[in-house]
């Protein structure tokens, strides 16, 4: 057997056997996980929120609307505690498009999402994620990944008990008692109170000082008298 006849053999095996360990050591196929996917649903994704990340007040406004839809991503339990009035919870986990279809009518629909980064006084109920795992990242990647194209999210990081958003849940009431507002100044509150006038009545008006300093005064004014009078006398009688 010439040399070239011994060498082809041998490439032919390396060759198979290196196919099988690059088949091993591949990612297992499987049709319903798809990382390339998600990545250009990320990269699509990325220029579209630039100019769906909505301030408060517009947020706001846009709940105005009856036909909006306002999704709360977050757990059942934390739901309950504390959400914004009139949002529909369906917790990330649960996304499929028949949980999606119930809640949204069309993929045309307007649909406002929020989530636990948004506020930062409720570590309970809102309790805060690392940025790049926010809930509204994924929330927002996963409704345009099921075809939901108006997506508006709330962009600022707000406090509970200064926001213009209205709150529900087990745990709102207790909120709005410690948000009630301080008495409004009027013109009333710069009069002195009846209170005040007699505090000032029931003050002594004369101390032991006061009437050294009277006393003082008169004798000083007495002796003076007594001195022009005397010098008076003394100058009729020369």
């Amino acid at each position: 057997m010439s040399q070239s006849n011994r060498v082809l053999p041998l490439c032919c095996f390396f060759a198979f056997w290196s196919s099988c360990l690059g088949l091993l050591a591949a990612e297992p196929l499987n049709p319903m996980i798809d990382y390339d996917g998600f990545l250009r649903e990320a990269r699509l994704v990325a220029d579209l929120r630039t100019d769906r990340r909505i301030s408060e007040t517009e947020f706001a406004n846009r709940l105005s609307d009856p036909a909006v839809v306002l999704l709360d991503a977050r757990s059942r339990k934390k739901f309950a505690e504390l959400h914004i009035a009139g949002a529909t919870n369906l917790p990330l986990p649960d996304f499929t498009a028949a949980e999606l279809e119930n809640i949204i009518p069309s993929k045309d629909s307007i649909v406002l999402i929020y989530c636990n980064n948004n506020f930062s006084d409720e570590p309970t109920s809102f309790a805060s994620k690392n940025p790049v795992t926010s809930l509204n990242i994924h929330a927002f990647n996963a409704l345009h990944g099921y075809g939901y194209t108006n997506i508006f999210e709330l962009a600022p990081l707000l406090k509970v008990s200064d926001s213009i958003l209205p709150f529900e849940g087990t745990r709102a009431s207790g909120i709005k008692a410690s948000q009630k507002p301080s008495p409004p100044r009027n013109d009333e509150s710069m009069i002195p109170s009846e209170d005040a006038h007699l505090s000032n009545d029931s003050q002594p008006l004369f101390t032991p000082y006061t009437a050294i300093t009277i006393l003082f005064i008169l004798f000083f004014a007495a002796s003076v008298g007594a001195t022009v009078c005397a010098y008076r006398l003394g100058k009729r009688s020369f």
